[in-house]
């Protein structure tokens, strides 16, 4: 497989994964009206008439709606997402060591931080720029460290660690996207879609520069 096929085929994967965004986030709304329409309407003397059973179930089908789906759905999409960012970075830095003749490979290099790692091998191995500013490598560490809270945690608060809780409760509490309830974190359609928009942005930019490597 050639190296230019491989960035072919990386681009036609960004946009697969937005438009598997798209997909699920328009069943969403849907879902809510559905819910909506099961169990609003009631008169008072009929809600008194149900059955405990009854009254629960008109519950979980609200909390299903509103947060069970829309946690489980953009929880391990932020997962996902990350892998693409990832994997996008280690594809383009074979490219360009295969053009520039280098054995030495991004996996062969240690760091503390991706950052670290990643600047490391480009800069110092490749003599490539990743030409990530500061305010994108913020952006960058921000998506790993939700991307880790859902692998390790399943996204409960509870069981970070007190540097990771730290961090992702100031972003919730500067409206960044994220929300926490019930000590869970859940990760607003805005905050997806930009997270989204930004990786497909960042990574295309760097298949254009390594394609004219």
């Amino acid at each position: 497989m050639s190296e230019n096929y491989r960035l072919i085929e990386l681009s036609r994967e960004l946009w697969e994964i937005a438009r598997y965004r798209e997909v699920l986030e328009q069943h969403i709304p849907a879902l809510k009206m559905n819910a909506e329409l099961r169990t609003a309407g009631r008169r008072p003397e009929d809600v008194a008439k149900m059955t405990d059973e009854e009254q629960i179930s008109d519950l979980n089908i609200l909390i299903t709606a509103y947060g069970v789906v829309p946690r489980y759905y953009r929880g391990p999409f932020i997962i996902t997402l990350w892998s693409m960012l990832e994997s996008g970075v280690e594809e383009v830095a074979r490219h360009v060591a295969a053009r520039k003749a280098i054995d030495l490979q991004l996996s062969d290099i240690r760091g503390r931080t991706n950052r670290e790692r990643w600047e490391k091998y480009f800069t110092k191995v490749l003599h490539w720029d990743l030409t990530f500013d500061q305010a994108m490598w913020q952006q960058f560490e921000e998506l790993y460290e939700l991307r880790n809270a859902f692998a390790h945690a399943n996204g409960r608060v509870d069981r970070l660690t007190e540097g990771a809780k730290d961090k992702i409760q100031r972003w919730a509490q500067e409206k960044r996207g994220i929300d926490i309830k019930l000590d869970m974190i859940f990760p607003s359609e805005e905050y997806v879609r930009g997270a989204v928009n930004l990786v497909q942005a960042e990574l295309l930019k760097l298949i254009r520069r390594a394609e004219g490597t």
